[in-house]
C-alpha cells in the first residue's frame, strides 16, 4: 500500500462528504415543492471486496447505502431518490485512477452514454410517493440500475 492518502480523502470527500452534504440540500428543496428526483451515482463495486480499491469500494457502498436510506425518508414527499450502479464504464476514471484496462473484454464495457440514460429512466420510474420495488426477474447484470430498490415498482 502507498502513501497516497490526499487523493483517498478527496474520494471520501467527493463520494460521501459532498454526496450527503448536496442530497440533503436538494431534498429539502424539493421536499418543501413536493416534487424531485435525485440520482446519485454508485458502483456494482460497492458490493464487492475490491482489494486494491478498498477506499473507493468502501464510498460506493456509503453512496448505495444512504441513497436506499434517503428513498425511504423521501417517502410519502412527492421526492424520489435513485442510485445509479453501473459496472465497467468507458470514461476519464480508469486513465486518473491508473487502472489498466487493456486485458478486460470489451463486452465488459459500457458506455457513459448507456449509462446516463438507464439513470435517467430509473430516476423516472422511481417517483418519491412509491414504494421501493423488487428486481425485475432477467435483468442484465450490466444495468446500472440493478438493485432491488434502485427502479421502482412499477404500477
Amino acid at each position: 500500500m502507498t502513501n497516497q492518502f490526499g487523493s483517498r480523502q478527496g474520494m471520501i470527500d467527493v463520494n460521501v462528504s459532498a454526496l450527503v452534504h448536496l442530497s440533503h440540500t436538494a431534498a429539502l428543496a424539493m421536499a418543501e415543492r413536493a416534487n424531485g428526483q435525485i440520482l446519485d451515482v454508485s458502483s456494482i463495486t460497492g458490493w464487492l471486496l475490491a482489494p486494491t480499491s478498498a477506499i473507493y469500494a468502501a464510498a460506493k457502498a456509503f453512496v448505495t447505502s444512504f441513497s436506499q436510506s434517503l428513498h425511504e425518508e423521501m417517502s410519502g414527499t412527492g421526492v424520489g431518490v435513485a442510485c445509479l450502479q453501473p459496472s465497467l464504464t468507458r470514461a476519464e476514471f480508469q486513465d486518473r485512477a491508473e487502472f489498466e484496462t487493456s486485458q478486460l473484454s470489451d463486452v465488459l464495457w459500457q458506455s457513459a452514454d448507456a449509462v446516463a440514460t438507464a439513470g435517467l429512466r430509473a430516476a423516472a420510474r422511481n417517483p418519491g410517493d412509491r414504494d421501493s420495488g423488487h428486481r425485475e426477474q432477467g435483468q442484465d447484470w450490466r444495468d446500472p440500475t440493478h438493485a432491488p430498490w434502485a427502479s421502482g415498482r412499477e404500477g
